[in-house]
């Protein structure tokens, strides 16, 4: 196991203080925070309500109109609220059948188009004698709006024969265009930021090879380029473009950021504590892949599927799709098992970090922070602070910038230390020839080999202009001597 902790590069998490800890813990909350106190008092009404317009009891029966205009593709979308009045004795269920159609035209246009006509819809109503008055039910929904003035005809089968119904109240309501203002620029925002922090994410690590990077740089970098996706980059184009493919599309991405991030969470979880040669696709990807791919396929139709049947008919329900309940039951069992699998993998992650002090720095970082965004993100699920309408712009703005907050703050904490640009650096200092091309290795062998060659050839040559010198010098010596001799040998007296 003490493997584990020189096979791959030092970060920020190793080399950061306490100090720094909270430091950077305390910007998280302080940049979440100020997003929801934005959404909160800065933020625009999500929501445009028309007034309410009443059908008299007397009406029930016959085609009443109920107009809309000036709309424009920044309401987004629309829905048909109604209340029914009651005049019952005693608290009650009603079942009541209302007709529908809908018909659609631009401003510049005087000719209505038909988008759907004498549909029947059921509605069970709960009314009170207290109130006197019936639940507040829906009756239609337009996911977009493909023109700027609708007409709505309703009638109720058999109303006027119903002594306990009263007069109906109406109620239309749209997307308000601030808010449709406010999503984009925020969205644009934090798509612009995630493109710079991948930016700056690459190059601080554009030195290491992948084969050094640790599981948590190499799963940053691929939940960044998903962050891109949860951003929606083409969420104004979904707006000016009527059509299916960008409803897909928009589910497409938003469905597979969520399951590409539960998938690093299992993966951190199960493969912090394990050794490289034990982390093989068959045995530790493939049974994950298996169950978050059965979850991806399951979410997309059942979102994809109700989308596009509200764009068939503006008044179906979910339960009522046939099929919608089969896929939401085996959604909800493949999160059941995975949320299981996940507490197994973090025990044992505990359990084996009480042994591997390198590992539990980095698994108490991760886990604490990462069990806060899990719980602020099923709590939004629970209380439907997270799905496809918000109800204000904090909502909205806070589980927006959360995940982009998240992820920022790993790649911060997750970029290579000093240390490990230091002991990279040596690295590239010290590369040996047995690593380079071997033809080049061999050439430069030859080279070498005809230099020293040259060397010795050259060697010999000295020495021989050396002998050569002195030889002349010790005959030049010789003759000096001789002549030495031949000055100082003494005179003959020729008289002795």
């Amino acid at each position: 196991m003490q493997d584990i902790e020189t096979r791959t590069m030092r970060m920020n998490l190793q080399s950061m203080t306490r100090i720094g800890f909270i430091i950077t813990f305390a910007l998280f909350i302080i940049l979440f925070l100020a997003s929801v106190m934005i959404g909160a008092f800065l933020g625009p009404s999500v929501f445009y309500h028309f007034p309410r317009q009443t059908i008299p009891h007397a009406n029930l029966e016959r085609n009443n109109t109920l107009p809309v205009s000036g709309l424009t593709k920044l309401n987004q979308q629309l829905i048909l609220d109604l209340q029914v009045g009651f005049i019952g004795s005693f608290d009650s269920e009603l079942d009541v059948v209302f007709l529908m159609s809908v018909f659609g035209r631009n401003s510049n246009s005087s000719k209505w188009k038909t988008l759907q006509e004498n549909r029947s819809y059921n509605r069970k109503l709960t009314c009170r004698k207290a109130t006197g008055s019936c639940d507040s039910v829906w009756l239609a929904h337009l996911p977009f709006l493909g023109y700027s003035d609708y007409n709505f005809t309703i009638s109720l089968i058999n109303g006027t024969k119903n002594n306990n119904i009263g007069n109906i109240e109406i109620q239309i309501t749209v997307a308000h265009h601030s808010f449709t203002l406010f999503e984009l620029w925020f969205r644009f925002i934090f798509l612009v930021m995630t493109f710079v922090v991948i930016l700056w994410y690459s190059h601080k690590l554009r030195m290491f090879k992948w084969k050094d990077w640790t599981i948590e740089q190499k799963w940053v970098s691929v939940l960044l380029f998903g962050l891109l996706g949860y951003n929606n980059p083409i969420f104004p184009l979904g707006i000016l473009v009527n059509g299916w493919f960008l409803v897909l599309l928009d589910q497409i991405l938003l469905v597979s950021f969520l399951v590409l991030i539960l998938f690093f969470w299992l993966v951190m979880f199960d493969g912090l504590w394990k050794e490289p040669k034990n982390i093989t696709f068959l045995s530790f990807y493939l049974p994950k892949i298996v169950l978050l791919g059965f979850f991806w396929v399951m979410a997309l139709v059942a979102f994809t599927w109700t989308q596009l049947h509200q764009l068939d008919d503006v008044g179906t329900r979910l339960y009522e799709i046939t099929g919608y309940v089969f896929f939401q039951i085996f959604t909800l069992l493949a999160l059941i098992i995975y949320v299981f699998w996940l507490v197994y993998a973090s025990c044992r992650a505990i359990g084996n970090s009480k042994t591997m002090p390198y590992l539990g720095l980095r698994l108490k970082f991760f886990g604490l922070f990462t069990m806060f965004v899990m719980l602020l993100t099923a709590g939004g699920i629970i209380f439907g602070f997270i799905g496809p309408i918000s109800n204000n712009a904090a909502e909205f703005l806070s589980f927006l910038s959360l995940f982009n907050l998240y992820l920022y703050t790993l790649a911060f904490v997750y970029l290579p230390s000093k240390s490990a640009y230091t002991g990279r650096k040596l690295d590239i200092g010290s590369i040996r020839l047995e690593d380079e091309d071997p033809d080049h290795n061999a050439f430069e062998r030859e080279e070498d080999n005809s230099m020293v060659k040259i060397e010795f050839e050259k060697q010999d040559d000295d020495e021989i202009e050396m002998q050569n010198i002195k030889r002349d010098e010790d005959e030049s010596s010789s003759e000096s001597d001789e002549n030495k001799k031949k000055k100082i040998e003494p005179r003959v007296d020729l008289d002795d």
